[in-house]
């Protein structure tokens, strides 16, 4: 946040617009993120004495364990990746498996990518139907990526303010 405030002061003098407009910024984010959240455990707490496999095994997923003590109580038997080369590999202390394995271990999928939800979500309708239970994240209400600690969520904001 002191990295924005600088921006805002050129000189000596301060920029109100713009200090306006980033902290209007910082509040919209800030309530999404509180949303998004209050949502993400509205979904989990649905989910107990259910084995779930989490599709994802990157950092949207470390990020979301670390954010939500509530899957630490849940029964997620695996992670499912396509990247064949993390398969048998563990994230979490939870084995990562094949997406045609997914079956074996659970019928509720959770999704665990901002980026390509949509297109997962239909490799896996595609793939097993209606014998699994999808459960998307995000959605329209839901339009920016708020669990990664590695995303920076006032990137583009910066950037306006460093090309002045």
């Amino acid at each position: 946040m002191f990295t924005e405030l600088k921006y805002l002061m050129k000189g000596k003098r301060v920029l109100l617009k713009d200090s306006y407009n980033f902290v209007k910024y910082m509040l919209a984010l800030w309530i999404k993120g509180l949303s998004f959240k209050k949502d993400c455990n509205a979904i989990f707490s649905k989910l107990r004495n259910r084995d779930i496999v989490i599709y994802g095994a990157g950092i949207h997923t470390s990020s979301l364990l670390e954010k939500f003590p509530i899957l630490q109580e849940l029964n997620i038997r695996a992670i499912s990746d396509k990247n064949e080369e993390l398969w048998g590999q563990k994230l979490n202390n939870i084995t990562i498996i094949s997406p045609n394995e997914i079956e074996k271990y659970g019928n509720t999928i959770i999704i665990s990518s901002f980026k390509f939800e949509n297109e997962i979500s239909k490799e896996l309708q595609a793939l097993y139907g209606e014998k699994v239970e999808i459960i998307n994240l995000y959605n329209e209400k839901h339009s920016i990526d708020l669990t990664s600690k590695y995303i920076d969520a006032y990137q583009i904001y910066r950037e306006t303010l460093e090309a002045r």
